[in-house]
């Protein structure tokens, strides 16, 4: 090999290594960045109208104390343990998938993406963006390597029916969120159907655009021309994430979150907006051609109330079920304090912050202010009542032109998120509604690490009530982090989508609590007197099952579930241990124990060392047993309520074990005696012809003795 061959191959593999660093480095970012995910929607192909929504839309609690070896003790971290509560939730973490399928981009799709300048991660893969049932049916869709596809899978095996092209219903760029719905409309002659989208209009991602294609009679007549967005607008659309969009009376609604121009003097900063066009809009004659005539939109508020409130001010996603009342999945800014929340809005709300002023800015250096009602015309703009927008005079297809912004935000129902939580970033959602016939309410929401958080709302007796919401379950059912990027739910099942996997899951965890209070918060359960919790539908006269329901309101909280399970929330415990060995002082307590636990002995705080160790679970270990371990012990929560009280007894030597087995043989012969004595007279009842077995004392016979 010559000298200059020989550099050739050096250098060829140097750019190989750069290129392999370039793609870890893409990889990374891949994975970091999560703040852009896929929007979709198309209508339930199980409803006949069109008012559908759009919207993407602890430790072990065994009764018997356990003896320990010094092996099974040392395996026992001695540093405090994460509060019960929060371990009894993840309880039900590892619940694996029921079905999963994978879809990949194809070879071809991959190649041309890399010919057209992509990163091949993670550009060029298939990034899962849409999942929504049509019948018996899920429609998968994914960006397919920038060329965006539809899959058609089925809803009990996940089995792959068909797929096919569909850059219209997904996003080219797996870092861009996309909505769109199908919307019936009913014309004199016939039901017309078309699809409204929010996404960016061009593979370089240039023209953002809320965006209907043009909609043609059934003898292929034009019924209506296309209409989009203003393209250069920042005042329109200004560098959006589509989050959600509805099909409401004679409106489409789009949720979605974008750069504040209103906020513009003072630097950059994401408001979460919703927006407005009307179903019978054609656009302006001589103005706003193909353009919507009646496009508006306004600031969403979810915050936490006080002096200065605290926002959450990037909506995720959206959810409804009667397109009455919105829920709305909001998060902090990636760059701040991580949190999450949900807000609720009525329809109502949302219309009377359209019907409200309008906001502008005279100069670009200006404040933005409310429209005096002087400049605004005659004729509303944005009205759904004008019959043809191409009738409309130009001083009001101006005014929309530049002045789509209300001055009113749309304020959340109950003044506070009916849910919040720190240190989490959940991205999507999806509810169930009534399932324990009870106006009960869950809330399913899936985190950017793969988690899928069940929330429980409890039922409010009145319309002033503040919402109260519980963390019921957390399922982890993925082996490794991911974000998951979709979910909806089918009856008793969730089906998520993650980069390239769809995963079905049971949400019916039941039999995993081992709390009361963990179970009764959970409305798909009830808890029965042999302290098991089971679903809620199997319930009986033999097992009557407790819920939420049976909670008093009236009642401190560890009164009220005392009263429902109808027995002490823990028993003091008497119990002999042997010298030499090792012993586990587990936490009996029927609920959960909230914040860390501590132990005392003879009411000396205990601390881990070399003769106790703190449990997971927050029992205690005697380790090495002698004659100081002796005394009265008790576990104590947060707010210093005892939870768990024992005895320990310690036995000093053989003749300690021999006298405690001559009792406990004594006490089987006294047993086997008073057997005897029935059995004989049952005997001679049988010879004089009056066999009356008394069943309680045969009952008495000792069983497995020890």
């Amino acid at each position: 090999m010559s000298e200059r061959e020989s550099q050739r191959e050096k250098d060829g593999e140097v750019d190989r290594m750069k290129q392999r660093d370039i793609e870890r480095e893409s990889k990374n970012k891949w994975e970091q960045k999560v703040y852009a995910h896929g929007r979709q929607i198309l209508n339930d192909g199980d409803d006949d109208d069109d008012t559908g929504g759009g919207g993407n839309g602890g430790g072990s609690d065994d009764d018997d104390d356990d003896e320990y070896n010094n092996g099974d003790a040392a395996a026992f971290s001695p540093i405090q343990s994460k509060n019960e509560r929060e371990r009894e939730r993840e309880s039900v973490t590892e619940r694996k998938p029921k079905v999963e399928t994978s879809l990949n981009a194809s070879t071809k799709s991959a190649k041309r993406c890399v010919w057209q300048a992509k990163k091949k991660m993670p550009d060029c893969q298939n990034h899962i963006r849409l999942i929504a049932r049509n019948g018996t049916t899920l429609l998968v869709c994914g960006t397919g390597a920038y060329q965006p596809t539809t899959y058609h899978l089925d809803i009990d095996t996940l089995e792959l029916k068909s797929s096919e092209p569909s850059p219209g219903l997904c996003a080219f760029d797996p870092f861009d969120n996309s909505t769109a719905i199908l919307v019936h409309s009913k014309t004199s002659e016939e039901d017309l159907v078309s699809i409204y989208s929010g996404t960016f209009a061009d593979f370089s991602k240039a023209r953002p655009q809320i965006y209907r294609p043009s909609v043609y009679t059934k003898d292929g007549k034009l019924a209506y021309d296309y209409l989009k967005t203003a393209p250069s607008s920042s005042k329109w659309l200004n560098e959006p994430q589509f989050v959600a969009s509805f099909n409401t009376k004679d409106q489409v609604l789009f949720f979605l979150r974008e750069l504040a121009v209103e906020y513009g003097n003072c630097g950059k900063k994401i408001y979460s907006r919703v927006a407005r066009v009307c179903k019978n809009d054609r656009g302006g004659e001589r103005l706003l051609i193909n353009e919507w005539s009646t496009y508006l939109k306004a600031r969403i508020n979810c915050s936490l109330p006080g002096q200065y409130p605290y926002y959450f001010d990037e909506i995720q996603d959206v959810y409804t079920q009667d397109n009455k009342i919105f829920y709305g999945l909001f998060t902090t800014n990636r760059n701040g304090i991580t949190a999450s929340a949900i807000c609720a809005y009525h329809w109502t709300d949302i219309q009377k912050v359209f019907d409200g002023p309008f906001k502008d800015q005279n100069t670009d250096t200006s404040y933005w202010l409310p429209v005096a009602n002087n400049q605004v015309p005659a004729i509303r703009p944005g009205n759904c009542s004008i019959n043809d927008s191409r009738s409309l005079p130009d001083n009001v297809l101006t005014f929309i032109k530049d002045k789509p912004l209300m001055h009113m935000l749309l304020q959340h129902m109950y003044s506070t998120p009916i849910f919040h939580k720190a240190d989490v970033m959940l991205q999507k959602l999806t509810m169930a509604f009534n399932v324990s016939g009870r106006n009960d309410v869950v809330f399913f929401a899936a985190s950017n690490q793969g988690k899928v958080y069940k929330i429980f709302q409890r039922p409010m007796e009145n319309a002033r009530d503040k919402p109260y919401a519980v963390v019921s379950a957390v399922y982890s059912p993925f082996s490794e982090t991911q974000p998951i990027w979709n979910m909806v739910m089918h009856k008793d099942y969730l089906y998520l989508s993650t980069d390239s996997k769809v995963l079905q899951v049971n949400v019916e965890t039941c039999e995993q609590y081992k709390k009361a209070d963990a179970c009764i918060n959970d409305p798909y359960c009830g808890w029965a007197r042999n302290d098991k919790c089971m679903p809620y539908n199997q319930g009986s006269s033999h097992h009557r099952l407790r819920t939420f329901k049976d909670v008093p309101a009236n009642m401190p909280f560890k009164e009220a579930m005392a009263h429902v399970i109808e027995e002490p929330l823990y028993e003091s415990r008497t119990v002999n241990v042997s010298v030499g060995t090792s012993f586990r002082l587990r936490l009996s307590y029927k609920i959960c124990v909230e914040g860390p636990v501590k132990w005392k002995k003879n009411e000396t705080l205990l601390c881990p060392g070399n003769e106790y160790l703190m449990a997971q679970d927050n029992s205690l270990i005697l380790q090495n047993i002698h004659i100081g371990h002796q005394g009265h012990y008790q576990a104590e929560d947060r707010h210093n309520a005892v939870v768990s009280q024992y005895t320990v007894n310690i036995r000093k030597g053989k003749e300690d074990i021999e006298k405690d087995w001559m009792l406990k043989f004594q006490e089987w012969c006294d047993l086997f005696e008073d057997y005897k004595r029935e059995r004989d007279k049952w005997t001679n009842n049988c010879h004089t012809g009056n066999a009356d077995i008394n069943s309680n004392t045969i009952n008495a016979i000792p069983q497995n003795r020890n």
